[in-house]
């Protein structure tokens, strides 16, 4: 197979416009032919006590991707279970795609703190790492890290893409006390949120 593939993993805990942008920065600058959006079942490095169940959000993520092509969700680690590790998914992804060049999108707080993840040196001799500052405070902190790895021989690309402030902690709050602003949201997702309650500390709702 040819083309670059990406994993753009996380608890998408709601996905959100801000993961979009990051993923079509990430096609446009790296030539990428897909980019694989991989919620997490249970995250190694976070216990959240308002994680969404996993099967909304992967549906949320599925509403998300509508009408891009290029993005396509992936349901492995939720298959898989138990707690999620990108080497796992690196490998189980290499097997099922053999000779895919393989992109890891991650946000510059995971960048900062990936010699803190399983086996991060075998993960970096499997995939070129591609980051996007979140936060201008960090920047050069997060180019700093970029170039120690790359110093170390291993494949780290820096997006172009300027720092966008928008977290799901800031979105989960907002719903929660009425003050989300416009446009953070699909316009799906938002509404899938509102119909399941989720985040709102009410009982999901069923459909009528």
């Amino acid at each position: 197979m040819s083309g670059r593939l990406a994993i753009f993993g996380g608890t998408f805990n709601p996905i959100h416009k801000g993961h979009i942008r990051l993923a079509q920065a990430a096609r446009d600058e790296m030539g990428l032919e897909r980019v694989l959006l991989i919620p997490t079942w249970t995250p190694p490095h976070k216990e959240s006590p308002d994680l969404a169940p996993s099967q909304h959000r992967l549906a949320m993520c599925r509403l998300a991707a509508e009408g891009h092509p290029f993005l396509e969700v992936d349901d492995l680690e939720i298959r898989r279970r138990g707690r999620s590790y990108t080497i796992d998914t690196v490998e189980e992804l290499g097997r099922r795609e053999p000779g895919r060049e393989l992109v890891l999108i991650v946000g510059s707080d995971m960048l900062l703190t990936f010699h803190q993840w399983r086996r991060w040196r075998e993960i970096l001799e499997r995939v070129t790492l591609c980051a996007a500052c979140r936060e201008p405070a960090i920047q050069q902190q997060v180019e700093d890290y970029a170039r120690r790895l790359e110093g170390e021989g291993y494949r780290c690309r820096l997006l172009t893409l300027p720092p966008l402030q928008l977290s799901s902690t800031q979105i989960r709050r907002g719903i929660a006390d009425g003050t989300l602003p416009p446009g953070w949201l699909d316009d799906k997702v938002e509404a899938y949120i509102r119909e399941h309650g989720l985040y709102t500390g009410k009982k999901e709702e069923g459909k009528r």
